[in-house]
């Protein structure tokens, strides 16, 4: 599943991803590097995708559009 993300880097160095169209809502994420910042988005998407404790969501079933 693909879902469109943006991300930022601000002021302080840090880096700022956000997903609007996340299943229950916004996802985002601030971290120290770009990388870690989709990944905070994408594993905060897959925990969203997980209704309940016994379902689970493959890793690579999240998908980034990342736009800059």
């Amino acid at each position: 599943m693909k879902f469109r993300v943006t991300v930022k880097q601000l002021l302080d160095g840090r880096y700022y991803a956000r997903c609007n169209a996340a299943p229950q809502g916004i996802a985002q994420k601030h971290a120290e590097t770009r990388d870690a910042a989709l990944e905070g988005v994408r594993l905060e998407i897959q925990y969203q995708l997980e209704y309940c404790p016994c379902s689970s969501v493959a890793a690579d079933y999240v998908e980034l559009i990342v736009t800059e």
